[in-house]
């Protein structure tokens, strides 16, 4: 493969997993593992979202089409994972999903937001 930038981002990404295989050995810090978990969905969009669009407006709409699809599988799951009572979980541990899920609904309930021109 001749060289350019997007073989130094493989090899560079490459060596990144290579690290948190490194790490999955010992002990992973908890408080770096949601950044991480973060940084690897968004790689995963992003790249998703360019390889299906055809220009940059394409991109942005598949974009959020496909953050209301991954969120709507989310709470699909959190919901038949409550309703099987497959996990336990405390009060302390939903109190900021409850919220978001009500502030969600009420503004969702608004309709959607014309799109700009």
């Amino acid at each position: 493969m001749p060289h350019s930038p997007l073989a130094d981002s493989v090899a560079t990404l490459r060596g990144v997993i290579q690290l948190i295989d490194k790490l999955s050995a010992g002990d992973l810090p908890p408080d770096g593992l949601a950044d991480l978990k973060n940084a690897v969905d968004d790689l995963r969009l992003k790249l998703w979202s360019i390889l299906m669009a055809d220009d940059a407006q394409d991109y942005q709409a598949y974009r959020r089409r496909f953050r209301l699809q991954r969120a709507t599988e989310i709470c699909r799951t959190v919901v038949a994972d409550l309703r099987d009572e497959r996990h336990t979980w405390t009060q302390a541990d939903v109190a900021d999903l409850a919220a978001v899920v009500q502030e969600l609904g009420a503004r969702l309930a608004k309709g959607p937001r014309p799109a700009s021109a």
